[in-house]
């Protein structure tokens, strides 16, 4: 390893920080400082406001809950989801 570690875990998260993130679409660095997170490569401006991250959020939480409940096949009954499966306990 020719450069130390420091300087590896610094540029990572560099990296980390300025990446948007998948499901809001803005990078941590701008949520945290409300501002773009200052780096080396150019990057074309797009306006984000809160109220569209929000959205884009809850939008992404919700097609997850959606998909989870499928695959766990989830009935929902008035204020509480149950979770039924078809595999039973075995008593030995």
């Amino acid at each position: 390893m020719t450069k130390n570690l420091k300087s590896e875990v610094d540029q990572f998260l560099v990296m980390y920080w300025s990446t948007p993130h998948s499901t809001t679409g803005v990078s941590p660095a701008e949520l945290l400082y409300g501002r773009e997170y200052r780096t080396k490569l150019p990057q074309l401006a797009e306006l984000n406001t809160d109220t569209d991250v929000r959205d884009r959020d809850s939008e992404k939480k919700e097609k997850g809950k959606i998909y989870g409940d499928s695959k766990r096949n989830a009935v929902t009954s008035g204020h509480s989801t149950r979770c039924y499966s078809n595999k039973r306990k075995q008593t030995n």
